[in-house]
C-alpha cells in the first residue's frame, strides 16, 4: 500500500517549534586542548596520499607537499557514504509505518544524528596508525595524550572497577546525547514540514523528555527513527541503556498521561521488554483508560500492523562503545565482540540500565558537546603538525621533520643540505630533539612538567628512529 504523505504544514508551524521556550543550556566547555580548524587546514592535513604524488610527480630536489584536494576527497566520500546509510538504514526489525513516496533529495542535510563526523574521524585516526613518521606526524602531545583516554578505553577499563565503567559509559552517552541535541531542530523542522506532526506536538514531545530524563536518571531524546517514517512510537536503547529514545507520538501520548509518570519511568529505564508488557503495566496500576489510550494510539501510529503490542525494545551497545572498545579491529562483527567482552568482564549477566544522578547527567551533557568537537577535529592539521615531504636525488620522498614546514626550497636544493641517504633525514631529526631535550634540563621548571615535555620528545624521537629501521628493512630487500 503506498501511502501519500500529508499536506506539509504552513512555514510558521516550524517557526512555532524553534520559538518555543527551552531550558537554558550551560554553554559547552572547551576540551583538554583547543583545536581550531579551518578549511584550508583541513584540506592539507587530509591529503596524506604518498604514494600518489610518488607516481604523479616527476623527481625535482625541493620540498613538496602533498596534493590539497585527494584527502578532502577520500573524507568527503566517508561523510557521504555514512549520510547513505543513515538514510537506508531502516534495520530489518523496523516496523513503523514509512513512506516511499518521498524522494532522498528531500531529505535535509541537518537530519542526522550528529555523529558523522566524529565516528569518521575516529576511522581516520585508526587507519592513520601504520603510516604515522612515514606519511604523517603523530598528533601534538596535548592531543594524543586526551584520545589517549579514548584510544586505550579497553586496556583501561579491563583493569578497572564497575565505577570506572560507569564513568566512561556515561561520557559516551553524554557525547552521543549531545550530537542529537545539536541536531534535533533540523529533524523536528523537517517531520513538522513533512505534516507528520504539529509544532506544539514535537515542542510537548521534547519537554517530556527532559522531564523524564530527570525523573529516570538516564538521557532520554526525542526519536523521529527515520526520515520516511511518519509516526514514530516506541522505545529503543543503548550505551548500557542510558541513552533512551522515545518515539515522538509515544513521549507527546506521555506528555498528556502524567497519572502514569511511574509507568513512563520505568520505561524509560528499559525495565520493560515490549510494548504488550508497557500496556500490562498501567493495567496492573489501575490505570485501565490509560492503557486502552495507549494501544489506541500505537494503532492510529501504526496502520497496517494487525499485533500492535508486538513491538520489541532494541538494546544496542552504541556507536562510540563499540568503535572504541574495538579499536583495534576492523570489522564491525569483531568490534561488537570485543564490546561484549568488555561488558560481561565488567558487569557479568547484569544488564540493567545504568542509572545515574540529574546533576550527572546534566554535566555529562555539557562536556558531551566539547567532547564531540574534539574527536571531531582529529582529522585536521590543528591536531598534528602539517605533513609536508622533501624528494631526495633518488627521488624518492620523505616526511620532512616537523618544525620545517616553512623550509625555503632553496635549501632542499642545497646538495649539502639533502643528502641521497634518506636515514641523514632521520637523524638530523633526532639529533634536533636531544638538542632540546638537553635544553629542556637545563630550563628551571618543576619535574613534572619537565618530564612531561621530554616525555613527549622522547616519543618523537622513537618515531624516527622506526623511520630508521623501515629504511633499513627497505634497503636489506633490495
Amino acid at each position: 500500500m503506498k501511502i501519500s504523505p500529508a499536506a506539509a504544514t504552513p512555514t510558521s508551524a516550524v517557526t512555532a517549534y524553534k520559538n518555543s521556550p527551552s531550558p537554558q543550556k550551560t554553554a559547552p566547555t572547551a576540551p583538554a586542548y583547543e583545536v581550531a580548524l579551518s578549511e584550508e587546514s583541513r584540506r592539507r592535513q587530509d591529503a596524506q596520499h604518498i604514494r600518489h604524488i610518488q607516481e604523479t610527480t616527476t623527481v625535482a630536489s625541493n620540498l613538496k607537499e602533498l596534493p590539497q584536494d585527494e584527502g578532502l576527497a577520500s573524507v568527503q566520500k566517508s561523510i557521504a557514504a555514512a549520510q547513505q546509510k543513515l538514510q537506508d538504514d531502516l534495520g530489518e526489525s523496523n516496523n513503523r509505518l514509512v513512506l516511499d513516496t518521498r524522494p532522498l533529495e528531500s531529505i535535509p542535510t541537518s537530519y542526522s544524528d550528529g555523529m558523522v563526523e566524529a565516528l569518521i574521524a575516529l576511522d581516520f585516526e585508526r587507519s592513520v596508525g601504520p603510516r604515522i613518521g612515514k606519511s604523517v606526524h603523530p598528533l601534538y602531545p596535548e592531543v594524543q595524550e586526551h584520545f589517549n583516554t579514548y584510544k586505550y578505553a579497553n586496556k583501561t577499563l579491563s583493569r578497572g572497577s564497575l565505577e570506572d565503567f560507569r564513568a566512561f559509559n556515561l561520557k559516551l552517552a553524554g557525547i552521543m546525547k549531545a550530537g542529537l541535541d545539536e541536531t534535533e531542530e533540523g529533524r523536528a523542522s523537517y517531520h513538522i514540514s513533512m505534516g507528520d506532526y504539529t509544532a506544539e506536538e514535537v515542542s510537548r514531545a521534547t519537554d517530556f523528555a527532559r522531564t523524564l530524563q530527570k525523573a529516570g536518571g538516564v538521557f532520554v531524546a526525542a526519536d523521529f527513527q527515520h526520515y520516511k517514517v511518519e509516526y514514530a512510537t516506541g522505545l529503543d536503547f543503548s550505551y548500557n541503556g542510558t541513552l533512551a529514545k522515545v518515539g515522538v507520538k509515544t513521549l507527546s501520548f506521555m506528555a498528556e498521561h502524567k497519572e502514569a509518570m511511574d509507568v513512563w519511568t520505568k520505561a524509560a529505564q528499559g525495565k520493560y521488554a515490549d510494548e504488550r508488557a508497557v500496556k500490562n503495566a498501567l493495567d496492573e496500576a489501575g490505570l485501565k483508560d490509560t492503557a486502552a489510550a495507549y494501544e489506541d494510539m500505537l494503532k492510529g501510529s501504526n496502520p497496517g500492523i494487525e499485533d500492535k503490542l508486538s513491538y520489541t525494545f532494541k538494546h544496542e551497545a552504541g556507536e562510540l562503545w563499540t568503535r572504541l572498545a574495538g579499536y583495534s579491529k576492523r570489522k564491525p562483527k569483531e568490534e561488537e565482540a570485543a564490546y561484549n567482552a568488555l561488558q560481561e568482564k565488567i558487569r557479568g549477566n547484569d544488564t540493567s540500565s545504568l542509572t545515574y544522578q540529574s546533576y550527572e547527567l546534566e554535566d555529562a551533557s555539557t562536556e558531551g558537546h566539547a567532547e564531540k568537537l574534539f574527536l571531531a577535529k582529529l582529522v585536521g592539521i590543528a591536531a598534528r603538525p602539517p605533513a609536508v615531504f622533501v624528494q631526495d636525488k633518488t627521488g624518492a620522498f620523505h616526511l620532512l621533520p616537523p618544525g620545517q614546514e616553512d623550509a625555503p626550497a632553496e635549501d632542499a636544493e642545497n646538495e649539502e643540505a639533502v643528502d641521497s641517504n634518506p636515514r641523514s633525514y632521520a637523524d638530523a631529526a633526532i639529533k634536533r630533539l636531544q638538542e632540546k631535550i638537553a635544553g629542556i634540563r637545563e630550563q628551571n621548571l618543576p619535574l613534572e612538567e619537565k618530564q612531561k615535555q621530554i616525555n613527549a620528545i622522547k616519543q618523537q624521537i622513537l618515531t624516527y628512529q622506526n623511520m630508521k629501521l623501515q629504511d633499513q628493512k627497505t634497503e636489506t630487500s633490495s
